[in-house]
């Protein structure tokens, strides 16, 4: 019987949703940098540090919860 944690809803399923909110988050980001560059609104070095930024700091809180 797999481990139910809060309401629930079983270990892997919590880590799967956790997962997958890391990767668009990461999604996200990169393709609002990649915009940012194609617009050429002066945003470019900032969006493109944020596109690192972001997902590093989503994967290591999905870590820390895991």
């Amino acid at each position: 019987m797999p481990a139910h944690g809060e309401h629930g809803v079983p270990r892997l399923v919590r880590l799967v949703l956790l997962w997958a909110t890391v990767l668009t988050t990461a999604a996200t980001a990169i393709a609002a940098a990649v915009a940012a560059w194609r617009a050429g609104l002066g945003q470019e070095q900032a969006r493109m540090v944020e596109a690192v930024v972001v997902p590093a700091c989503c994967a290591v809180g999905a870590l820390i919860l895991s």
